[in-house]
């Protein structure tokens, strides 16, 4: 699987690609920006690569968690999108799926949650895991 892993510079997703990065047949594409970042312009330079999945840690972003999917789905309208918040409750998670994610992932899932939601995400699935769910 080809994953593109977006988020801000920390140990969050940090940690998720070294998770990501110990699946032998995985490719993992990992791009970070500096916490509270708004710039987006390298995801947009790599439109031509071909993903499986986009990842998306949302945590530390300045621009709202919307505005941010927004953003990349409109940008990479043809790959599924699952995106890591810490979001427990419904009415903040679904706006999220509304403007374009495909799945979503409570920040703090086990490794195992996290493969299955990519796997079914890419699938063309909808997943969503939450404490609440």
């Amino acid at each position: 699987m080809n994953i593109l892993l977006l988020g801000p510079d920390g140990s969050i997703t940090h940690t998720i690609f070294e998770m990501l990065d110990s699946i032998e047949e995985w490719h993992i594409e990992h791009h970070t920006f500096k916490n509270g970042s708004t710039d987006l312009t390298i995801p947009l330079k790599l439109k031509n690569a071909s993903y499986d999945v986009i990842s998306v840690n949302l945590n530390g972003f300045s621009k709202p968690s919307k505005k941010v999917v927004r953003k990349i789905s409109s940008t990479y309208p043809d790959v599924p999108l699952l995106v890591f918040d810490s979001y427990s409750q419904s009415f903040l998670i679904k706006p999220l799926l509304k403007v374009g994610a495909n799945g979503y992932l409570q920040v703090g899932a086990s490794e195992g949650k996290l493969i299955e939601a990519l796997k079914k995400v890419a699938d063309g699935q909808r997943y969503i895991f939450s404490e609440s769910t």
